[in-house]
């Protein structure tokens, strides 16, 4: 028998280097919280499973439903993922 995944509706926004903008979109989504941190090495995007390094032009992705970000880089979500609205 052959499956297929589920479509699931995410919020997301590309880093462009605006950091204020960034952190004012995941605050209005996920409430207040440290989502996106600025480490030694850069800055990271507080996920489920622990800090994911996000680089600039990445886009940062709340799927629907779900109290977690994470960064997806532009190839990927630009195959994975398409405009969609309600």
């Amino acid at each position: 028998m052959k499956y297929r995944s589920k479509p699931v509706k995410i919020d997301a926004v590309q880093y462009t280097g605006n950091l204020k903008h960034l952190k004012e979109w995941l605050y209005s989504l996920l409430g207040p919280g440290d989502w996106v941190l600025e480490e030694p090495t850069g800055l990271a995007v507080k996920t489920l499973q622990g800090h994911v390094q996000l680089t600039n032009k990445d886009w940062v992705i709340v799927p629907e439903a779900r109290n977690e970000a994470y960064p997806c880089s532009p190839a990927v979500f630009t195959n994975r993922y398409e405009a969609w609205e309600v």
